[in-house]
């Protein structure tokens, strides 16, 4: 009786075993198709992410030919902004970014018009490209194809920070050296003016190569202005020039 209890456990242990070994070969068999399944699916997403790129490209070079010779006039638009909205329901951030990137960072032809992408820039997309758009010419060295969008956008964010730390040890060595005789004392409970500075991570940028292309976007800009203005009251407008 013994014995055949016995046999009994040895059996349910080995039927317990070979579940557990069929479990464990079906777990990395379904691990490794898995895999393969997000291979293909990734390389299918790079696929089609280089050719939506490729229209993002073509539409922008489109859009910088139209606003660069305003052929929008054709059809009695006030503007490339208006144009692009109503018939391609492209934002006014978008098309601003399309006329951008082609502005500096295209190859201009005989003829003064854009036909794609400098060869040192042939290797990034729309979208790096529009991160790379706020960084001088010295930052642009520092960028690479490779580089994730959020990559080239930290970049730039250290960047800006660096100046910031750059300027504030110029203005605190500009407080040590004030004559002692031009403080003035404050009582604790007079009032002090203060100016607090409300920024907001959004940013709407124009490009223009002469002052006279700038004064034709004054209308752009105020419109934008006005609309931010709504939601942010205490926003302020800042003027970059880049050389």
């Amino acid at each position: 009786m013994k014995e055949t209890e016995k046999k009994k456990e040895v059996t349910a242990k080995s039927i317990t075993k070979q579940l557990k070994e069929v479990q464990e070969k079906n777990a990395k068999a379904q691990v490794a198709n898995d895999k393969r399944l997000y291979a293909r699916y990734k390389k299918q997403i790079e696929t089609a992410y280089r050719k939506m790129e490729t229209c993002y490209l073509d539409t922008a070079v489109a859009i910088h030919s139209i606003y660069q010779q305003q052929l929008y006039k054709l059809d009695n638009y006030k503007n490339i902004y208006d144009f692009a909205k109503e018939n391609y329901d492209i934002s006014r951030g978008t098309c601003s970014k399309f006329i951008n990137i082609c502005e500096r960072f295209g190859a201009i032809n005989e003829n003064g018009n854009v036909i794609g992408l400098q060869e040192r820039f042939e290797n990034f997309g729309v979208s790096q490209l529009g991160a790379m758009l706020p960084m001088p010419d010295s930052l642009l060295e520092q960028c690479d194809c490779k580089m994730s969008v959020r990559a080239l956008k930290q970049l730039c964010e250290d960047y800006k920070e660096s100046l910031n730390v750059h300027q504030e040890v110029l203005e605190g060595a500009e407080i040590d050296v004030v004559d002692s005789e031009n403080i003035v004392d404050v009582g604790m409970n007079e009032p002090v003016e203060s100016v607090v500075d409300v920024t907001d991570s959004k940013t709407f940028v124009c490009q223009a190569s002469t002052f006279e292309e700038f004064a034709k976007l004054q209308d752009v800009i105020k419109e934008s202005f006005e609309d931010v203005l709504k939601k942010y009251p205490h926003a302020k407008i800042s003027v970059d020039i880049i050389f």
